[in-house]
């Protein structure tokens, strides 16, 4: 069975137009919401990350310790939050 693509606006027509036509297989809600809510946590991790970093650069820690703290070289660890 080949599957096609359809845009946003081609799966929103038929409900825009009144209709109640299937236009694909059911949304699973909750492994939606488990997506976003993951999504979530890992913008705020990322956030908590480097703002522990530019406290540590504040006090005078090196890219090296910095780094090893974060399973990364140097180098990965100065690119990533060197700014």
């Amino acid at each position: 069975m080949r599957m096609t693509m359809m845009s946003d606006a081609g799966l929103l027509a038929p409900v825009e137009a009144g209709g109640d036509v299937s236009v694909g297989p059911a949304v699973d809600g909750a492994s939606l919401r488990a997506i976003s809510c993951a999504v979530q946590r890992r913008t705020t991790a990322e956030a908590e990350v480097a703002e522990a970093v530019s406290r540590a650069r504040a006090r005078g820690l090196s890219w090296a310790v910095i780094g090893a703290a974060l399973g990364v070289s140097r180098p990965g660890a100065l690119q990533r939050y060197g700014h």
